[in-house]
């Protein structure tokens, strides 16, 4: 194996030893040297990676960033329906984000670290821009071949992240409360009313603005 090579798998053992680590304690709790030791590295040799345990977040969510997009690209690929592709594209996210139990409790620390550090609030708010992107690409698909109604991708996909994100909490707290199956199920359908329903909504909104505002005036 070449120095390179090494040099890559323990930049993934200790990016690993992190995941670990926030699947099992906050993140103020976890120092460096449980993060080297989840690792199977010396504390010298982490450092030699990362300056810092900021570092190492950083590094973990880009990491998870591209590889769910890998992952989304080939689930997506041969599927040619949009419908399909939404449902599928739901069906990844409520596994990774959700149903994903380890996975789930290590964003719920991220975030919960986000609202006290700026440096991770940053570093969320890209992760969140990446995740909605993903979904506002699955809509203006569906919208371009006619399958779904011309709406706002952007805002859908932002109403449809709240969705799973609430779904995600929920469960993280009482996991028993439905099963894999239905949680995808649920997911699909709520996204489905979205699309159904965004037109609507957003015609009444603009026809109650316009009654306020002319009543005002």
């Amino acid at each position: 194996m070449t120095r390179r090579k090494v040099a890559e798998e323990r930049r993934k053992e200790i990016i690993a030893g992190l995941y670990a680590c926030l699947a099992t304690k906050g993140y103020q709790e976890v120092t460096i040297k449980d993060i080297a030791k989840a690792a199977n590295v010396s504390y010298g040799a982490l450092h030699y990676f990362f300056e810092s345990k900021k570092d190492i977040v950083f590094a973990f969510v880009e990491d998870f960033i591209r590889e769910e997009e890998i992952r989304f690209q080939n689930k997506l690929a041969p599927v040619e329906s949009a419908w399909e592709r939404l449902e599928t594209m739901v069906a990844v996210l409520a596994e990774e984000m959700i149903l994903n139990r380890t996975t789930n409790k290590v964003f719920l620390n991220l975030h919960h670290m986000g609202c006290c550090d700026e440096d991770i609030r940053r570093c969320m708010v890209h992760c969140h821009c990446e995740y909605r992107k993903v979904i506002q690409d699955a809509v203006d698909y569906g919208i371009s071949r006619g399958e779904f109604p011309s709406t706002d991708s952007e805002r859908l996909a932002f109403l449809l992240v709240g969705i799973v994100e609430g779904v995600s909490l929920q469960l993280s707290i009482d996991p028993d409360l439905y099963d894999d199956k239905s949680v995808k199920m649920y997911l699909f359908e709520a996204a489905q009313r979205l699309l159904v329903s965004e037109n609507t909504v957003k015609s009444l909104s603009e026809r109650r603005l316009q009654h306020c505002t002319g009543k005002g005036g």
